[in-house]
């Protein structure tokens, strides 16, 4: 199973691939069946598919295991069955219920750093990412070092960016300068 074990917060879904071989030229459908130990309340796992025909000589499922909100914190076992006839061989994985993380936000630049030639203009994306269910209005400000009469000019737009939970919002950084602007390196 891939990955053999995996942390979800609580309210999260997790995903696992399940891969299945043929051994000693096995051709024929497998029928699969889970269990989680210790149990969850209000858990929902689903397998994708729930049988499959090894005529090829191998195949694979999905298990996506969604997490309630309300699942205890603990260390889960899954165990996966693979039934045909008489045959039967299993898997296990771990699966970690943590707390899931504050509600923040994250940002990045594309690209990440920039030439500009003197007198002229270049841009870049600012990306703001929702953390942890964060929703609400971030105010973006500018700044540059060195800073001195001759840096370059910088300019947000917008300067203030509304993400939705779970949502990403961008901003588009302009750096202007000018025939006098200093040849340092700047960070922005």
């Amino acid at each position: 199973m891939n990955p053999a074990s995996m942390t979800a917060p609580e309210g999260s879904l997790a995903s696992f691939t399940v891969s299945f071989a043929s051994l000693n030229s096995f051709a024929g459908s497998v029928n699969l069946n889970y269990s989680l130990s210790p149990g969850i309340t209000n858990v929902t796992i689903a397998l994708n598919p729930s049988s499959l025909s090894l005529l090829t000589g191998a195949g694979a499922s999905t298990m996506t295991v969604s997490v309630p909100a309300s699942a205890p914190l603990n260390t889960y076992t899954i165990t996966i069955d693979g039934i045909s006839g008489r045959l039967s061989h299993n898997v296990t994985s771990i699966l970690r219920a943590v707390l899931p993380p504050s509600p923040d936000f994250s940002t990045s630049a594309t690209p990440s750093r920039m030439n500009v030639t003197r007198g002229s203009a270049t841009s870049g994306t600012i990306t703001l990412t929702s953390i942890g269910g964060f929703a609400g209005t971030v105010d973006l400000t500018t700044s540059i070092s060195p800073s001195s009469g001759s840096s370059p000019s910088l300019v947000l737009n917008p300067n203030r960016v509304t993400l939705l939970s779970g949502g990403t919002g961008n901003a588009v950084l302009t750096i202007s300068t000018t025939g006098t602007t200093s040849r340092e390196s700047t960070r922005s």
